[in-house]
């Protein structure tokens, strides 16, 4: 391969270097959102918890042991989803 690369003339490099750049900036942006999806999903996971724990009568300081968030955070939630 570093011999292709070394034969190539200065516009082939170039468009060698760009594609390169591209595929990595393609591949970053891709790990970036499957983390992200990662992140959501288990926000997601916790406002459930939140919302069923809160119906089920389940106290602030518990739901925020549950779902590893502060008292305020769980409080902030059951507001955004009408229950608080």
């Amino acid at each position: 391969m570093i011999k292709k690369i070394a034969k190539l003339d200065s516009g082939q490099l170039q468009a060698y270097r760009d594609s390169e750049k591209n595929y990595l900036d393609f591949t970053a942006s891709l790990e970036t959102s499957f983390n992200e999806g990662k992140v959501e999903g288990k926000m997601e996971e916790k406002v459930e918890v939140i919302k069923n724990g809160h119906i089920a009568g389940l106290p602030i300081d518990i739901l925020a042991k549950l779902t590893q968030l502060t008292e305020e955070q769980v409080k902030q939630i059951l507001r955004e989803i009408g229950l608080g």
